[in-house]
């Protein structure tokens, strides 16, 4: 990352210049960046091109593209080469560009008498023309104003000191000459409410729609075309957005064109339901014989939608509907609303195929009767029952979120391998999103940063590892092996830090009650647990004082092996665990014993700074929340740096770990103040037992089974013996003391 040009490292302490900055030096940026910065001063919104092309350098860039003047100069310091994109709707410009270059450009005939503005202008790499207007709110302009002319406003054009094919684009008057839009411009036609002719049945629009949503697009362009239209006349503008999608799934889809092609064309009405649907790969219904029953009406269900949007997971016996780019379960059965809305269109189709082909008297009474059983519960039933075989909707739990580098978000899809947003697909089977889709590369949670720097006291290292730990936490993966524990008293920002991440993972993350982590009686565990399958984060806290961890518990969790859970009066169950632990305390549980095991999964990480009352900032957390999508990428970045290094614990933290695990250590306390080791010792049951009571009745150790203590003691490396005086443990002898 770059330090934006108004920072520098006297003005914010060290550990934040340790995750923002490596140098102080201010940047000059390339005359490419100096134009983008100047757009963006003046509010406008740019992004980055490919050098010396037109395409973006950035994906979704109509959504980052940005005025953020340090954003900017974060972009062409990384990027000096990166041709300028300027978001015309989203600054409210639009653009008149002409290509007079062209032998059939016809400005000069549509210019005649016009009333040209003084305004800002610029010249393209290959020698047109581009007026630039402020554009009035809400105004939606024609794509071609004539021949050779088009008119921009919803893309994008390439900005001064961009370069193309050899040529440079240049302004030739200044920002500060834009003028208001002329009313010469073409404004878009309002779209005519087509409408679907009144012989096509709602079910018969439904299957072409959901044919569209479905269909591979390799079409030629005249397929295409032929395509677009006849849907519009079997469907109206019911089927704008999916014909849309249907054609931007073209691999050579230019941008705009669809939306030329269905809002300046007539619809045709000279091809059939069934031909379209021929054409878009389904087939043609029928109103008798086999098409009522209920297995070709589950069929049919699949066809029109279903296939593609909805699942069954058998093993849950759950519904899981696309809805926003996841799998979202069903709780309030929507699924079976869907299936009511289907079988009632059927039957309007069912009447209007009456209504079309004349019947009358006996025919029409069987029609009739068929439309009522349509809408009987039992076909409603049976229709969805017959439906969640279909090979395209029947699914198990375990197809859904297996993916562990995959992250949800409103807008697509994170790759945490890469950091790269992409479209969200529904073969990823994502269940889960986040709250905010993340903010662009590059972009820095000040708030958020000073915050961590004064909860940390400026500890760039403390900062690093909860970057890199929250980055780990973000993905499914359990191969860390860790429990992180935020140890410290009230008022130093371990809330707030949680609460902020537990608010960001949102279907991500779990609370979990404190009893799961520690000793208790009864079976509150696997209940406990069941609560946890499929989260990435698990938070907990307000652990009570004098408590044991549950260390089997621990090493469950972070081990990765398969966990035995089971909800409330039900069966057990088995599920893998993928998720990181976080919990926090201000007491520090006790420890049964010290091993190798739970120093592994342990980390204890220190809150030393109580925040002074005149500093607590009460309504910090919704300030942050303005920053969830910087934080998030935030944690994206330090996910990746976690792929580079690994959480990488830094002294600090172990020293404090270690700190702990030393003073929980009773076996090692009592070793050393009353054993010490000798090759050929022996130490009979009895002396071992008489001796390990008296020194824990007056260090306040607990109480621990002879069993139990040598157990422990054949952990650390000395096994049971046998002499003469009898059975005992080898290896050691007993300080003698004056007591």
């Amino acid at each position: 990352m770059t330090l934006p040009e108004n920072a520098t490292s006297g003005e914010t302490s060290g550990a934040i210049n340790a995750v923002i900055v490596n140098s102080t030096t201010p940047i000059t940026l390339s005359k490419k960046g100096q134009a983008a910065q100047n757009a963006a001063e003046r509010g406008f919104k740019v992004f980055p091109c490919k050098k010396d092309g037109k395409e973006p350098a950035i994906s979704a860039w109509h959504k980052y593209a940005t005025a953020d003047v340090e954003q900017v100069r974060r972009w062409w310091t990384d990027n000096p080469n990166a041709n300028v994109g300027l978001n015309l709707k989203a600054s409210d410009l639009v653009a008149v560009d002409v290509d007079s270059y062209k032998q059939d450009c016809e400005w000069q005939i549509f210019s005649a008498g016009l009333d040209i503005p003084d305004t800002t202008i610029q010249t393209s790499a290959r020698g047109g023309t581009h007026y630039i207007f402020k554009a009035p709110f809400g105004a939606e302009y024609a794509s071609t104003a004539c021949s050779g002319v088009d008119v921009k406003h919803n893309g994008y054009i390439l900005l001064d000191q961009s370069t193309f094919q050899g040529g440079t684009y240049e302004m030739q008057t200044d920002w500060d000459d834009l003028s208001d839009a002329p009313d010469w411009i073409p404004l878009k036609q309002r779209q005519r409410a087509v409408q679907a002719p009144a012989t096509v049945s709602k079910l018969d629009r439904a299957k072409v729609i959901g044919l569209l949503d479905l269909a591979e697009n390799n079409f030629t362009r005249e397929e295409w075309v032929k395509i677009g239209l006849a849907a519009k006349g079997v469907c109206g503008n019911e089927a704008r957005e999916a014909f849309l999608g249907f054609s931007y799934r073209f691999s050579g889809a230019k941008e705009g064109d669809p939306e030329k092609l269905w809002d300046t064309s007539s619809p045709d009405g000279s091809l059939s339901v069934g031909t379209l649907v021929h054409y878009l790969g389904g087939e043609v219904a029928t109103f008798n014989g086999d098409g009522l029953s209920e297995d070709a009406l589950a069929l049919e269900l699949g066809l029109i939608g279903w296939n593609n949007d909805a699942r069954y997971a058998a093993d849950l016996g759950r519904w899981f509907l696309w809805e926003d780019g996841i799998w979202r379960q069903d709780t309030l059965k929507r699924h079976m609303t869907q299936v009511r809305e289907f079988l009632r269109g059927k039957g309007e189709s069912l009447f209007a195929y009456a209504a079309r082909e004349g019947i009358e008297g006996v025919e029409l009474d069987k029609i009739r009767a068929a439309v009522k059983s349509l809408r009987a519960n039992s076909k409603v039933q049976a229709v969805e029952t017959l439906a969640r075989s279909n090979p395209a909707s029947a699914t198990l739990s375990d197809y859904f979120d297996k993916n562990l580098t995959l992250l949800g978000t409103p807008s697509g899809t994170i790759d945490l391998t890469t950091g790269d947003l992409n479209d969200a697909k529904r073969k990823d089977m994502i269940t889960k999103s986040v709250a905010v889709s993340p903010a662009p590369a590059g972009s820095v949670p000040k708030r958020w940063l000073t915050f961590l720097d004064r909860t940390f006291a400026g500890d760039a290292e403390k900062i690093a590892f909860v970057q890199r730990a929250a980055g780990y936490a973000l993905t499914g993966l359990t191969t860390e092996h860790k429990l992180l524990f935020f140890h410290g008293s009230g008022r130093n920002g371990k809330g707030v830090l949680t609460n902020t991440l537990s608010g960001i993972w949102k279907d991500y993350a779990r609370q979990a009650a404190s009893e799961i982590f520690l000793k208790s009686s009864g079976d509150k565990h696997a209940t406990g647990l069941a609560g946890l399958q499929g989260a990435r984060l698990v938070l907990g806290s307000e652990l009570p004082r004098g408590k044991v961890w549950n260390e089997a518990v621990i090493k469950d969790l972070t081990g990765g092996d398969k966990i035995t859970a089971r909800l409330m009066r039900q069966d057990f169950f088995d599920f893998d665990p993928q998720l990181t632990l976080m919990i926090s305390g201000n007491t520090r549980p006790d420890l049964n014993g010290v091993d190798e095991a739970i120093r592994s999964r342990l980390v204890l990480v220190p809150f030393d700074v109580t925040i002074p009352k005149n500093e607590r900032d009460p309504d910090l957390a919704n300030k942050l929340k303005e920053e969830w999508p910087e934080i998030l990428r935030w944690c994206i970045d330090g996910c990746l740096e976690w792929r580079r290094i690994g959480l990488a614990v830094p002294d600090c933290i172990q020293q404090a770990s270690d700190g702990y695990f030393d003073d929980q250590d009773w076996l090692g306390q009592f070793l050393a103040d009353e054993t010490s080791d000798l090759l050929g010792g022996f130490v009979s049951n009895s002396d071992l037992e008489r001796r390990f009571g008296s020194w824990s009745e007056k260090n306040g150790a607990s109480e621990v089974t002879l069993n139990a203590l040598k157990s422990q003691l054949n952990e650390r490396g000395y096994p049971n013996g046998r002499t003469s005086k009898g059975r005992g443990i080898k290896g050691l002898k007993l300080i003698q003391n004056d007591t």
